[in-house]
């Protein structure tokens, strides 16, 4: 197995893996504690099988392949709100991740990363909410997250400025002056650029 293989295993094991948090509903029927999401309706011949809830979470999403093609993970934490669908045995990974990606879009999400194997795993985001998906057999858990707003005001050095794009995908940079009534930087604001300048040499991606 591969290096890749081996990170999207450990990736899909970590959200298939997640404990149950509330009472497992018997087929057919749905539990009234479990919500399901709004912006993604359940797949027909579906039911919940197991939800969760966790205020604070925190947790590493795939966002993107690098050059090489390993998963590239950005840290995360908020409120999240996951539920695990048990679905008729011709359910497979690749229709749940299809069917998801295409409600996403539908909804003005920014797809971030996608795969389809085996199993099928997917990230998106929309202002500061990100939908996580993980299918396997005839299984899928989708995971609503609700992410703290960020502090972009205390980001001073490269390393934060990379950090907040691969999480956010954008970030503000506060500390750029000019001069009075002229098109001219204030001498204080060379300390962020050379951190900005120093970031994009990182990262020229």
């Amino acid at each position: 197995m591969t290096d890749k293989c081996i990170q999207r295993a450990l990736l899909a094991l970590s959200f298939a893996t997640l404990p149950a948090l509330e009472a497992q509903p018997k087929p057919g029927t749905e539990s009234s504690a479990c919500v399901e999401s709004q912006i993604i309706p359940k797949l027909a011949d579906c039911h919940i099988d197991t939800c969760e809830r966790k205020d604070p979470d925190q947790r590493n999403v795939a966002v993107r392949e690098d050059d090489k093609g390993d998963v590239v993970t950005a840290a995360i934490d908020g409120q999240s709100r996951s539920v695990m669908y048990e679905c008729s045995e011709e359910t497979t990974p690749a229709f749940v991740v299809q069917h998801t990606a295409e409600a996403l879009r539908a909804a003005g999400f920014n797809l971030l990363y996608q795969f389809v194997g085996m199993e099928g795993a997917l990230t998106a985001r929309k202002d500061d909410v990100w939908m996580l998906l993980e299918a396997a057999s005839h299984y899928y858990t989708l995971t609503e997250m609700k992410v703290a707003p960020p502090e972009f005001e205390a980001i001073t050095d490269a390393a934060g400025f990379a950090e907040a794009i691969e999480r956010y995908g954008h970030v503000p940079v506060y500390g750029v002056h000019f001069l009075p009534g002229r098109a001219e930087l204030h001498p204080e604001s060379s300390a962020v650029l050379r951190e900005i300048a120093s970031m994009l040499e990182a990262h020229p991606e």
